[in-house]
């Protein structure tokens, strides 16, 4: 296996006696996390490293804070038991590798959007209504896509991938609103479960508590009928072990989700090495996945030579075309953004369906060709657009 099954036999054989107060050998859920990456914090244990010479309670779920600790543990049913039920998979079949993000419904256009499949930010169909009541904007599938000028007939994946504060607006709030059978309602293709953060510089349990919470809201989903792809964080090559048991279990799990924009995954370094971890986990299960890979038009190249399907989500042409940008090329082969004013009120179909598609070429070309592993999935093909795309070769007058 090519992570750690136990921790070493020195540790594994001490007794557990407290929660991460006198350091990982000595605690209770070194089992279930693996114990800190960093020897130091391993010896001193992560509830003493509170960053301050005198502990300050920073609501990250450390033991030093005993009724806060409780509270957050008892939120999540505690921090020994990840099982959850079989979930409803995202089936992959038909997306393309390369699905567009659209941040949000503004954006002036004048006709529908004429594609197969879009992705659209959870938190900008779920949130706070007029009346106080958490749940989707839209009470129907129809009223979604008429919202966003998009076929009937398109597939809409929803990506979980947001900041702090909605987050936990909905994990407070799905538990007790029939938020999940809301979104049920759609005729989503999917949800990518939302990413609940894994910190480095708060105790492990609180990573522990936030891969729970992924979890327990993938499983919420999947109950009221909504295919999800579970997210992957993942800090040590423990966490990596976790996903890899996790997936064991769940054969019915080929897409994932993993984000590569924010927080430590946007240093490239750093978000390489989490790629190739993703690389070793499929190699490792001996099946093939398909990861929705937000964030991550860098691994686009990789991905068609590790994976047999994928799909890459971002959000740059749709904010280019926001910005008055075109994707240009120029005569050496490469791309390039540069303005293009549009008059004041005129509509942007244009500009965004142009940039779409040459933002597909752009990702494609700088992939390498007689790719031998994986065979590509038959089934997957480009984004494409029934619409007829004029040549943006002169710049409007402003």
């Amino acid at each position: 296996m090519p992570w750690p099954m136990a921790p070493s036999a020195d540790i594994a054989l001490r007794p557990p006696r407290t929660f991460g107060t006198t350091g990982c050998a000595n605690c209770i859920c070194l089992r279930r996390c693996g114990g800190h990456p960093l020897p130091f914090i391993r010896q001193l244990g992560c509830a003493n490293f509170p960053g301050e010479d005198r502990p300050v309670d920073t609501d990250d779920m450390n033991p030093l804070f005993a009724d806060r600790f409780w509270e957050l543990w008892d939120d999540v049913n505690g921090l020994e038991d990840y099982t959850i039920g079989r979930l409803r998979p995202i089936e992959p079949t038909g997306l393309p590798r390369y699905l567009p993000l659209f941040q949000d419904r503004f954006l002036r256009r004048s006709r529908l959007f004429d594609a197969p499949a879009v992705a659209l930010r959870l938190f900008d169909v779920v949130g706070k209504r007029r009346n106080g009541s958490y749940a989707p904007r839209y009470s129907t599938a129809s009223a979604l896509r008429t919202a966003y000028k998009l076929r009937q007939d398109t597939r809409i994946l929803l990506v979980g991938v947001d900041d702090d504060a909605p987050l936990e607006n909905f994990w407070a709030e799905h538990r007790v609103q029939p938020v999940c059978a809301g979104i049920a309602d759609l005729g989503v293709l999917g949800v990518t479960a939302p990413n609940y953060s894994y910190f480095t510089c708060v105790p492990r349990f609180q990573v522990m508590r936030n891969r729970k919470r992924m979890l327990l809201a993938a499983e919420s989903l999947s109950a009221a009928g909504v295919n999800v792809a579970p997210h992957f964080n993942a800090n040590t090559d423990w966490d990596w072990h976790f996903w890899f048991e996790f997936l064991r279990e769940h054969p019915e799990v080929s897409a994932v989700s993993m984000e590569f924009q924010t927080g430590s995954l946007a240093n490239r370094s750093v978000g390489q090495d989490a790629f190739d971890q993703l690389v070793r986990l499929q190699d490792s299960l001996g099946r093939p996945l398909h990861p929705l890979l937000v964030g991550a038009a860098r691994h686009y190249r990789e991905a068609q030579e590790r994976f047999a399907s994928f799909t890459v989500i971002d959000s740059r042409p749709y904010m280019q075309t926001v910005n008055r940008q075109v994707l240009s090329l120029a005569g050496n082969g490469r791309y390039f953004w540069e303005a293009f004013p549009t008059p004041r009120g005129a509509p942007l179909d244009d500009l965004l369906e142009t940039n779409l598609l040459r933002y597909e070429d752009k990702l494609s070309s700088d992939s390498k060709e007689d790719t031998q592993f994986p065979l590509t999935d038959p089934r997957q093909g480009d984004l494409y657009l029934d619409t007829s795309i004029p040549y943006l070769t002169a710049q409007p007058q402003a």
